[in-house]
């Protein structure tokens, strides 16, 4: 029996880590701070999937994790996706919204294409009449993201994995036959592999005493691409869920960040930038409170795709990441492929291999 080792229990290896044993493999999965914690890119509450990309081959990915994310909540009996829908707004640089498009349509993806009377007509909460148009994808939506992460791990020690909280390095005594080394912003500190950890900043709005409208049953996730070209932060964000308020964040990348020792505290420079956006784009929280704040972290590869390879050093060990703020609804379909290229079921994709950097 194959024994292997899993080092990171986010998105990426704990799905790696349930496919690896489910093809017969003996796996041990570890992570020093625990699954989903507040530490990894996995952590915070929740996460927007969506297929629209410019890449093709990340919205196939995605449809297939949404296939395997259905699987599993009827599965394990836990709600952990919710069909909210998502909408990108348009504004006067919308090259990347046609390519969108285009990638859906080829993808066999439904969207649909608003005009901003329409849109407001849909989802009044937001004010769109500074919009060229919005791309709506119905079927896309928003997954609990620390939730998910410990249901797969609770998911693999309950068909037969072993999980432990411990660090490991690769200088380690490590008796198995693979490694896969899914460590997230610690790749570079361990491998020198080129990921930059990113400070990312969130903040949850609460909305007035009793109003619903900006719950994950009445609003869509939502990415504010109209900053495309500007100088303006470029704000993203999802409905509230748990009774937790809504969440919107800066989507531009932030400086360089440590993931063991940052602050995790929030500047309150960025809580006005928040709360000026908001009162412009929602009318109805103008004034809002932050009821909670974040400070997460981007894992970003120089040209933001995926690393899924066989480390060119040792080849045992292979590099599961780069999930460059986009990955995490991906975790399923990435755990499924690089379970089959760690047994050598599969080849590599070109686009993931680590020697696309000169190394």
């Amino acid at each position: 029996m194959t024994r292997v080792l899993v080092v990171g229990a986010g998105a990426f290896g704990g799905w790696t880590a349930l496919h690896l044993l489910r093809r017969g493999a003996k796996v041990t999965l570890a992570d020093a701070y625990g699954p989903g914690n507040s530490r990894s890119s996995s952590g915070d509450e929740t996460r927007i999937l969506r297929c629209a990309y410019v890449d093709r081959i990340y919205a196939e990915m995605t449809r297939r994790a949404l296939e395997i994310w259905l699987e599993s909540e009827r599965a394990w009996n836990e709600r952990l996706f919710f069909r909210t829908g998502v909408i990108r707004l348009q504004g006067e640089n919308d090259s990347d919204g046609r390519a969108f498009v285009q990638t859906l349509r080829d993808a066999g993806v439904a969207y649909r294409e608003l005009d901003a009377k329409d849109a407001s007509e849909r989802f009044p909460q937001f004010r769109f009449d500074d919009l060229r148009w919005i791309l709506e994808e119905p079927d896309a939506g928003m997954l609990r993201a620390r939730r998910g992460c410990d249901a797969v791990v609770r998911a693999f020690v309950a068909e037969g994995g072993t999980f432990e909280r411990r660090r490991i390095l690769p200088d380690d005594r490590l008796d198995y036959d693979i490694v896969v080394w899914a460590c997230g912003p610690w790749l570079n500190k361990l491998f020198g592999v080129p990921v930059e950890s990113t400070r990312q900043e969130v903040a949850y709005l609460g909305a007035p005493a009793g109003d619903a409208r900006f719950d994950e049953t009445r609003m869509p996730c939502w990415i504010d691409d109209s900053a495309a070209g500007t100088d303006r932060a470029y704000y993203y964000g999802t409905p509230g869920n748990d009774w937790r308020g809504m969440k919107i964040g800066d989507n531009a990348y932030g400086e360089a960040f440590d993931p063991d020792t940052g602050s995790r505290f929030v500047r309150p420079e960025t809580l006005a930038g928040i709360f000026e956006y908001a009162a412009m784009r929602f009318p109805a929280l103008a004034g809002a409170p932050a009821v909670e704040t974040r400070v997460c972290q981007y894992e970003l590869t120089p040209d933001k795709h995926l690393i899924l390879d066989r480390h060119p050093a040792d080849s045992r060990f292979w590099i599961v990441g780069g999930g460059s703020g986009h990955g995490y609804k991906l975790g399923p379909a990435v755990g499924e492929m690089t379970a089959a290229m760690a047994l050598g079921e599969r080849g590599v994709e070109p686009l993931f291999r680590l020697d696309r950097f000169n190394l």
